[in-house]
């Protein structure tokens, strides 16, 4: 697989994350208690030959908003979905401020997918690129980009990989699916700049951030973590 190719790969995950709810159903193994002996026969029944979770009736469980969708809902406050007890009737839910971290990213994604759609659409040489880019939403923005990143020119095509790719992360980072990066107090062995960075959680791999580094395989300095204790007793450049 090129790296091209790769790249192409990872936008259309991006792009899936950033507009694409998640099914989180999954199949709950058969349970090997016995029905007859269980205190709620009628639930073991239905577990003793296992199950869908969530059940039909109640899909909506069973899907998780988009990153671009939890944004919006943290920067404008939540509403409380239509009560199942009758009525037919959305209250108000609790509003949670999501601070102008979160509201300057969404502003973010916004004008900066424009600006690439423009990019891309005069570099195929489309007419009125501004007036398209302008006509489509955010996600119909995001999709487009996807579809026609493959035939814009190389340094585009990696502009639009790179920047919705950063959205993306940047989306995890805001709503606390991943943690912060933070420096570490080490100079890499390989360039002896103190540009080590790990997730503060260390969930990360160890990776050298200066622009020019490499190892001995001509690569970007990385070590995993059960190679961290060769790290941190490293004092020799090539370590």
């Amino acid at each position: 697989m090129t790296d091209s190719t790769d790249r192409l790969a990872q936008l259309a995950d991006d792009v899936d994350a950033l507009i694409k709810p998640r099914e989180l159903g999954q199949w709950v193994q058969p349970d090997r208690h016995d029905p007859n002996t269980a205190a709620l026969p009628t639930l073991a029944a239905t577990r003793a030959s296992g199950f869908y979770w969530p059940p039909a009736t109640q899909a909506r469980l069973g899907v998780h908003p988009s990153l671009l969708t939890q944004l919006e809902q943290l920067r404008d406050g939540y509403t409380a979905p239509v009560s199942e007890s009758g009525g037919g009737r959305t209250t108000p839910g609790p509003r949670f401020t999501g601070g102008a971290d979160v509201a300057d990213l969404v502003v973010e994604i916004s004008t900066g997918t424009t600006q690439l759609l423009v990019d891309a659409l005069r570099d195929l040489r489309a007419a009125q690129p501004t007036v398209r880019a302008q006509s489509l939403d955010t996600r119909d923005r995001l999709r487009h980009l996807a579809r026609i990143a493959e035939a814009v020119d190389g340094k585009i095509r990696d502009r639009i990989c790179r920047q919705i790719h950063s959205w993306a992360n940047a989306a995890r980072l805001v709503l606390s699916y991943t943690a912060p990066m933070a420096t570490l107090n080490k100079p890499c062995p390989y360039c002896g700049q103190q540009s080590l960075i790990v997730r503060s959680d260390a969930s990360s791999d160890v990776f050298c951030t200066t622009e020019d580094c490499t190892d001995g395989a001509g690569e970007r300095p990385r070590w995993p973590r059960h190679l961290w204790p060769q790290l941190l007793t490293s004092t020799s450049k090539g370590a």
